[in-house]
């Protein structure tokens, strides 16, 4: 609804804006009523944006206390130096988004908009929410969305987990999966299933990630990897991830993000390949025999689009004010103008 009301507002101030330059270039209204017209419009555009972050400051102190750093944030971020993974939060103290701040990749944040693809899953696996204990504590979703370590209130010890930090300042205990999955892996096999085979087949427990990924789609055919091939991340952003792949035949990358076709591209030594759905709601591309650089990038044609369309509004409307400024100093030149009569008087 936010979005909405800003884009109207947006439309209906550039609307005014186009009729204002109309009636002055058609001498319509007075050179001090189009100045007027544009310093009220520009007023408008600057105050509606301004006025969010002047009464979001009242709350700044309280913002800044909470999003204070602590031994734990300080021990994950030293960690995603060298690594990436995710975090499970199991801990009551802060909110689920509360480590975004950090750049911290959390499965316990929370978006209403979550993708149809990851809802199902939630549905399937966790009968309904991400708080069934089902959900995460099934071995193939933490493997699946390569999650490494778990934080805890209190001291805490579980099968395959092991106690790595604890915080000096009372901000909890760090638990690291002892075998856990990086974010890109080659698994041995791929199966061709129908969407609603795919979600049995995760729930079941003798489904491992690790060895065969499903696909939607006619599986291609790969090999299994020997003990020679490897993946190694080398790059990771918010729009591209790259990896250096060595395949020890034809084999089959999976990768531990949302299947999201509308934009993502895969490169592999400059050259696009298909992104496959897999395991109904991640990402794999075939990786053929040698040593690859693999690129994962976000490439959206509709923020290409919207870029050269607002570029274009912005060249024609500063052309617009250009021939308006050049004709205002042509009327003003001429001879009896009312620039030249007032000088006379």
């Amino acid at each position: 609804d936010m979005m909405k009301t800003d884009l109207l507002i947006s439309l209906l101030l550039a609307t005014l804006l186009l009729v204002s330059i109309y009636f002055f270039l058609e001498r319509k209204i007075a050179v001090a009523a189009f100045q007027g017209a544009i310093l009220v419009l520009l007023i408008i555009d600057l105050w509606r944006a301004d006025v969010q972050l002047v009464s979001g400051a009242k709350d700044a102190r309280e913002q800044a206390n909470y999003f204070v750093s602590t031994d734990v944030i300080n021990f994950l971020v030293d960690k995603q130096k060298t690594d990436k993974f995710r975090v499970l939060p199991l801990t009551q103290e802060k909110q689920p988004n509360w480590y975004a701040y950090f750049r911290i990749e959390s499965v316990g944040g929370y978006q209403a908009a979550k993708l149809r693809l990851y809802q199902d899953l939630v549905e399937v696996v966790g009968g309904g929410s991400t708080e069934q204990p089902m959900f995460f504590t099934s071995p193939a979703i933490m493997d699946l969305l390569s999650i490494r370590y778990l934080i805890v209130d209190k001291p805490a010890s579980a099968p395959g987990y092991k106690e790595v930090f604890s915080g000096k300042d009372n901000s909890g205990y760090v638990l690291e999966r002892e075998n856990w999955t990086p974010r890109a892996w080659l698994v041995s096999r791929v199966e061709q299933k129908s969407p609603v085979d795919i979600l049995k087949g995760i729930k079941a427990s003798s489904f491992n990630p690790r060895e065969v990924a499903y696909l939607e789609s006619v599986a291609p055919s790969v090999q299994a990897p020997d003990s020679t091939a490897s993946v190694r991340l080398t790059e990771s952003g918010i729009h591209d991830l790259n990896f250096k792949v060595t395949a020890s035949g034809q084999n089959f990358l999976f990768l531990s993000e949302m299947y999201y076709p509308a934009g993502w591209k895969c490169l592999i030594d400059g050259n696009e390949t298909e992104i496959h759905k897999t395991t109904y709601a991640f990402r794999g591309v075939v990786v053929p025999k040698g040593p690859h650089e693999v690129k994962f990038v976000f490439e959206p044609a509709s923020f290409a689009l919207g870029k050269s369309v607002s570029l274009g509004s912005n060249i024609l409307v500063t052309l617009m004010l250009g021939v308006a400024g050049v004709e205002l100093f042509r009327k003003r030149q001429k001879p009896g103008s009312e620039s030249g009569k007032t000088e006379k008087k």
